[in-house]
């Protein structure tokens, strides 16, 4: 038998072949790689999803002598209000829109020109076309509404046109809500929307308190946002008792911008009776329970050219829903 040259034997079997033989580990980890990516992505895309919240009154359509040809009260000649309300609506996106002091015609305007949105609200003068609305708007393809209502902020908060102020000028004041079905999250939660009295204090006060036993009638079991003009500071007793952090107060509610602005700003006014001024504090709010958790909250003081939308600044709050532990309630067969 002979013997086999060496170098014969390299030629057949590389030296490199035999003792460094090709690794399999990246073609393991390369699967491995995928597998965990077909496992992980639906969770990364499954973060929780943002609710956009805006609060705004658009100032009622009357009281001045420059009317535009829309119809709306115009503290400027020839500039259509209506434009510019229903574009820094569109242009901020909201999914919930709380309106304070819109009248019918205002509103029939705004369905129109909010075609993205349906809507619940009534008069205050009348429970039905008359008067101010506290008027809520929410995004028809996102939500479903299971039930809705209003009452007066007055001793007697079933009859319409009733308040709670003693003055003889005293306005209605009307309190507006819905518990609508989020599609993004399977979770129901109830927004109410409401305007306080300008003049009055004490009616403040009271409605503050009414407003707080009316949720826990309404929502007992969940999660709240409330929107509003409340024609009060955050450190006025109406705005105190909406906030208030005792065993009684449930749900509790935040008041979302001093969440994300802890340090109060001298520049904070929401109220500028269209002059552009930011000096001062906040009137306008957007409050929410403890499942909501604000990322961004944001006074917007838009302009157009020279003309702003209305008399007071909307402010914009985003949320991250948590996931909520709630039931779907049924939706009202009445």
């Amino acid at each position: 038998m002979g013997c086999v040259n060496i170098m014969d034997a390299v030629d057949v079997f590389p030296v490199q072949s035999i003792l460094f033989p090709r690794p399999i580990m990246p073609i393991a980890l390369l699967f491995l790689f995928e597998l965990l990516f077909i496992i992980l992505a639906p969770l990364a895309s499954a973060q929780p999803p943002e609710l956009k919240v805006m609060t705004f009154n658009i100032r009622y359509a009357g009281g001045e002598s420059l009317v535009d040809a829309d119809g709306w009260t115009n503290i400027t000649p020839f500039s259509s209000r209506k434009t510019r309300v229903l574009r820094i609506i569109a242009e901020n996106d909201p999914d919930i829109l709380g309106l304070q002091e819109p009248l019918d015609s205002q509103v029939k305007d705004l369905r129109t020109g909010l075609k993205a949105y349906s809507f619940y609200g009534i008069g205050r003068d009348d429970g039905k076309i008359k008067g101010e609305y506290a008027a809520i708007f929410y995004r028809t393809e996102r939500f479903s509404l299971n039930d809705s209502g209003s009452f007066w902020l007055s001793k007697t908060p079933t009859v319409p046109g009733t308040t709670f102020s003693t003055r003889k000028d005293a306005n209605a004041r009307i309190a507006s809500w819905v518990k609508l079905t989020d599609s993004k999250t399977s979770q129901s939660y109830c927004v109410l929307n409401t305007h306080l009295d300008n003049q009055d204090a004490q009616a403040r006060i009271l409605s503050a308190e009414l407003i707080r036993n009316q949720l826990q009638s309404i929502a007992p079991n969940l999660p709240v946002l409330v929107t509003g003009d409340f024609n009060a500071t955050e450190t006025d007793r109406a705005v105190i008792t909406l906030v208030r952090k005792d065993a009684s107060a449930k749900p509790p509610l935040l008041d979302s911008y001093r969440k994300l602005h802890p340090v109060q700003n001298p520049n904070e006014r929401t109220f500028h009776n269209f002059t552009g001024d930011t000096k001062g504090l906040r009137i306008d709010f957007i409050l929410h329970s403890p499942e909501f958790t604000p990322i961004k909250s944001e006074i917007l003081r838009t302009q157009y050219g020279e003309y702003y939308p209305s008399d007071h600044y909307p402010t914009i709050t985003v949320f991250i829903i948590s996931t909520l532990q709630n039931p779907r309630p049924p939706k009202n067969n009445l």
